[in-house]
């Protein structure tokens, strides 16, 4: 054994005695109270320094390295070094030189030299030396340095994926599944209708404000969990096994948007092959239609009663297309056959995309995620340059400060803000956990929320503007009374300003409702592979393609309710009971499992882990105090002032109320019914208290799922404690 205590440089001893030679890595502290702990050299992040000539192979030598301040390193990459090359990199912290660390690697055995077995720490003595004993299977082969840049990155990926689990077939692939999945019928179909029955100005006040405050660090955290422990949103919980039923309590409200959205894409299906009649079906009244004007017709302002009419775009979506009864009390009617066509196709091709799993969903989206602003662009421009239409982009964006104070509207706005960027349905730690361990999600997280804001606004003003021009043409001023607020509003706005074209409206019609059909498909794929992953990850035997086709199944029985003349009806009292109330609720309980009871240090320390760099100030300070705190806040001032929900005037009946509240209490009961589960597989012996105390802490098995990185990660953390 050689020793450099006084040598800045190395002694080494060539003794390849052995046929499969020993390489050991000393690291020499230049202050034993600086020794950084065995995480440390797993996770060092510098800049090698590569000495200029090759040394000897030392493979089966005994390297000793004393502290050296002769070289100034730079930190922010990973310590690749050549194949039998000494490599020095500093491992201290707050800037000085401290620690250096020699490696002898050799790339050719296919391990990286932290990975390979066996692994020991041995402590010699006083001086604290660090040895890691590494086995080699065959002579070194020599690389240049792009051919080892590479072999790292192939072990790399290897290493990091190697767990049976689907990943991204590239990162772009997960950014554009965001964007479809994030931008999608919560932003051009539901957005616009829910801040006109909010006030327009008065709701996106709210709305901009709940993103910020709410949204945004959300989704972030989301991305963060997703991604370190590659988990679904059930399995996720492992982190905290008393709160599992949050995320099954999730996927019972994700189904019931699924199927919801599903009858509406049925429904936009049905528009997308009208649109190829000509004239459009909805530009012209029928003269059984009273007090119906054309949808085609540029009136003057002032030249229609406003007291009793119609467009034939209203008209025609509710007396043709749904077929809407006055009442529901004598029941919801027969399906209609066309929508039920239209839904099958719907699920059929949602199944299609999903039947390969994740990699064949990710190819979709280049197309899912891109198309839609082509159309949503032609739309708006031609919404605003209507008459009238810049007194509903007023209407729109002049907050009303006497509706800041209703609780309501703040209820609203953080619901839509959950339906607009698909937080707290476990979509976002789904998607997310398909992604490579390294993947940078800050990027994408901030990327996907602000193109997700611009998209609900875009939305927003092209309704608004044809309200505003609506509003013109029966000669008012108020733009809230032109027409029947609703989830139908984007079926009456929309297709009104398609009919006003000059040019060829059978083309911009096809457009806008193809358009409108794959925000719906790429919403549902992303909704139904989180239900979809849930099932693998608990039953990883059965075939992906039989669960793909068993929830399509399911699903499309369910939304077949929405093809009759009550569909509607039904549709406003389960996104009340079955979906809004029931995730706003459990995304206060997920917050308090990730960042109360988990913890923000914790959390935080495995984003150090995952990515090298801890999220800031701001992130923290959102996750421990602002979005919880205020999100208790508005849950709270809006159960005091809770009032029943209605549709267009409709007073349901206390059956049907009764109906929506099991529905509630379906997916809130989830919660207390999993705890209860986890407490009983709990050892019996242990007292209650010890039993009730462990529910709520990490599983052994919590961590990254590749086996490599969990032991890194289960040193790193014991490291810290």
């Amino acid at each position: 054994m050689a020793s450099g205590a006084n040598n800045p440089a190395f002694v080494a001893d060539n003794d390849n005695d052995s046929e499969n030679s020993i390489r050991i890595i000393h690291v020499n502290p230049a202050d034993e109270s600086e020794m950084p702990p065995k995480s440390a050299l797993h996770a060092s992040k510098s800049v090698p320094s590569m000495r200029d000539s090759a040394t000897p192979d030392l493979t089966g030598s005994t390297v000793t390295l004393t502290h050296d301040k002769s070289e100034s390193l730079e930190e922010g990459l990973d310590m690749r070094p050549l194949p039998n090359t000494v490599s020095i990199a500093t491992l201290s912290n707050n800037g000085d030189y401290g620690s250096r660390m020699i490696l002898v690697d050799d790339k050719s055995a296919g391990k990286p030299v932290e990975d390979a077995p066996p692994y020991n720490v041995d402590v010699n003595g006083n001086n604290g030396n660090y040895a890691a004993n590494i086995t080699r299977d065959k002579p070194p082969v020599h690389f240049t340095e792009k051919d080892v840049e590479k072999k790292l990155e192939d072990e790399e990926e290897v290493d990091e994926t190697s767990t049976g689990r689907d990943t991204w077939g590239k990162e772009i692939e997960f950014l554009l599944s965001c964007i479809a999945m994030s931008v999608g019928l919560g932003n051009v179909w539901r957005f616009p209708f829910i801040a006109l029955n909010n006030g327009g100005g008065a709701f996106v006040i709210p709305y901009i404000i709940v993103l910020i405050i709410v949204g945004k660090p959300v989704y972030y955290l989301e991305m963060l969990i997703g991604q370190f422990s590659s988990r679904g949103s059930a399995k996720v919980y492992d982190l905290c096994p008393a709160l599992r039923g949050v995320g099954l309590g999730q996927m019972t409200a994700l189904g019931v948007v699924a199927s919801l959205y599903s009858g509406t894409m049925a429904i936009i299906l049905h528009y997308l092959y009208d649109s190829f009649w000509s004239p459009l079906p909805w530009a012209y009244c029928k003269p059984e239609w009273e007090g119906c004007i054309n949808a085609s017709h540029h009136a003057e302002a002032g030249d229609i009663n406003l007291t009793n009419y119609k467009t034939s775009a209203e008209f025609y979506f509710f007396k043709e297309i749904l077929k809407e009864k006055d009442t529901i009390h004598d029941g919801l009617g027969t399906p209609n056959w066309e929508l039920v066509v239209c839904l099958f196709i719907s699920w059929s091709i949602v199944a299609g995309l999903l039947i390969k799993g994740v990699k064949s969903s990710g190819k979709a989206s280049y197309f899912l995620a891109i198309f839609p602003y082509v159309v949503l662009g032609i739309l708006f421009t031609r919404a605003v340059t209507l008459p009238g239409a810049m007194k509903g982009l007023e209407y729109f964006f002049k907050p009303d400060w006497n509706k800041l104070m209703e609780p309501e509207v703040w209820y609203n706005a953080v619901v839509q803000v959950f339906f607009s960027l698909s937080i707290c349905f476990g979509n976002v730690i789904m998607y997310s956990s398909y992604n490579k361990f390294r993947h940078n999600v800050s990027r994408d997280a901030t990327i996907i929320t602000s193109i997700d804001t611009f998209t609900s606004l875009l939305a927003g003003s092209t309704v608004f503007g044809i309200l505003g021009h609506l509003a013109y043409k029966v000669g008012t001023d108020d733009v809230s009374v032109v027409v029947k607020s609703g989830p139908g509003l984007a079926f009456i706005s929309y297709p009104d300003a398609i009919a006003k074209f000059d040019f060829f409206p059978q083309g911009f019609s096809v457009l806008f409702f193809f358009m409108l059909y794959t925000l719906g498909i790429g919403s549902n794929v992303a909704m139904t592979s989180c239900i979809m992953t849930i099932f693998k990850d608990k039953f990883k035997t059965v075939a992906h393609w039989k669960i793909t086709m068993a929830i399509a199944v399911v699903m499309f029985s369910i939304a077949i309710v929405y093809t009759t003349p009550g569909g509607q009806y039904v549709l406003e009292l389960v996104d009340y009971h079955g979906a809004s109330f029931v995730v706003f609720f459990l995304a206060i309980v997920e917050l308090i499992a990730f960042c109360w009871i988990y913890g923000v240090k914790r959390l935080c320390d495995d984003v150090y882990f995952m990515l090298g760099y801890r999220p800031n100030f701001i992130w923290r300070m959102c996750w421990q105090f602002i979005t919880p705190i205020v999100m208790i806040a508005i849950f709270i001032y809006s159960i005091y002032s809770l009032k029943p929900v209605t549709y267009h005037g409709y007073v349901y009946k206390d059956s049907h109320y009764a109906i929506g509240w099991c529905l509630t209490a379906l997916g809130l009961v989830q919660i207390p019914l999993w705890a209860t589960v986890s407490f009983l597989k709990k050892d019996r012996k242990r007292s209650f208290m010890e039993r009730f105390v462990e529910i709520f802490k990490p599983m052994p098995n919590w961590g990254p799922t590749n086996p490599v990185l969990l032991q890194k990660y289960k040193e790193y953390i014991a490291a810290l404690k």
